[in-house]
């Protein structure tokens, strides 16, 4: 008695390239230049940091507006100080103006009375 009986064999060939330009670190990943030595460095980026550096000058630009903005409020009160002082300088000189005009008047008026008196009493 016999059986009947079969055999068969298979093989199988994989290939792995491995590219040596790439190479990692906990810390850095490193790639190479293609026929080249020199590196390229990739640093990875602290998004967090971004943000908080962006909060920072959002913060400053705020603070310069609010200053800028007091600067000119500022200026303006300076400039209406100013316009009321030259305001009453301006008064105060129209005023003066117009005491040393009369007191003159009243002196050119004395001497024409008095020249005029004079020169009557002669003829």
């Amino acid at each position: 008695m016999g059986g009947k009986s079969s055999s068969s064999s298979s093989q199988s060939t994989s290939t792995s390239q491995v590219d040596k330009r790439i190479g990692a670190t906990d810390n850095a990943l490193v790639v190479m230049n293609e026929g080249e030595s020199a590196a390229i460095n990739i640093t990875p980026t602290d998004y967090g940091a971004l943000d908080g550096a962006r909060e920072i000058v959002l913060e400053v630009l705020d603070l310069t507006q609010k200053a800028q903005t007091g600067a000119f409020e500022s200026i303006k009160t300076n400039q209406g100080q100013t316009q009321s002082i030259i305001n009453d300088l301006r008064t105060d000189t129209e005023e003066r103006i117009t005491r040393l005009t009369t007191q003159w008047a009243g002196i050119v008026a004395v001497v024409f009375l008095l020249t005029w008196g004079l020169k009557r009493a002669r003829a």
